[in-house]
């Protein structure tokens, strides 16, 4: 992750210095939407000794971001993303290799940086679509609570690729709204995604 803060600095450094007569300009909102872990389901998580439970893969996800938009068609961005959280509620019967007869529940919480370059298509003089590619520097943390131990946690991090597509609608010269859906690769293994609508103001 410190390699991936770096290479924002110097990139956001190096545009801030821009010539002032470039059409360019600075910009930062907020998206809300909903995260989702993709690959991950109820098998992953069980040890084998679940005998009912509940699985949901989809939480409440939101991201703050800024970025600079060089001209009509090319813009770099920076984001901090949080996916939410995983979340696995179930009884075991203790015959697996890690849960006590007993309630189980695991969460497993996915946030990160996102560095991207984003590529514009302006349909008209409001609206554009665009796609963007990056990496996301991601951090997990994984809490699993049983009659076993009552709670035990565990971090992980990693940088991987990450993608989206969205649409964006300037209503004025400051005010511009956005759709987008990302996916984010391999985080620990498994993708996950953001749908999300957001708000930016152009400065």
């Amino acid at each position: 992750m410190p390699r991936i803060l770096a290479i924002a600095v110097l990139v956001f450094g190096l545009l801030a210095n821009l010539p002032a007569a470039a059409e360019g300009h600075w910009y930062a909102g907020l998206s809300l939407g909903a995260g989702e872990a993709n690959s991950l389901s109820f098998e992953d998580i069980d040890d084998g000794s679940a005998l009912s439970g509940s699985f949901d893969d989809q939480d409440f996800g939101w991201k703050l971001f800024g970025g600079y938009a060089y001209n009509d068609f090319v813009s770099i961005e920076g984001a901090w993303v949080d996916l939410g959280e995983v979340a696995l509620s179930a009884q075991s019967d203790g015959n697996g290799s890690i849960f006590d007869p007993g309630p189980v529940t695991a969460k497993i919480d996915a946030s990160g940086f996102v560095l991207s370059v984003v590529g514009h298509m302006p349909v008209n003089d409001r609206l554009d679509i665009f796609a963007k590619v990056g990496f996301f520097a991601w951090e997990t943390t994984t809490t699993l609570t049983n009659t076993a131990f009552p709670t035990r946690s565990s971090d992980d991090d990693g940088s991987d690729p990450m993608f989206g597509i969205g649409a964006a609608y300037e209503f004025n010269d400051r005010v511009t709204i956005r759709g987008e859906y990302e996916k984010f690769s391999d985080i620990k293994d498994r993708d996950g995604s953001l749908f999300s609508l957001g708000i930016s103001l152009g400065f």
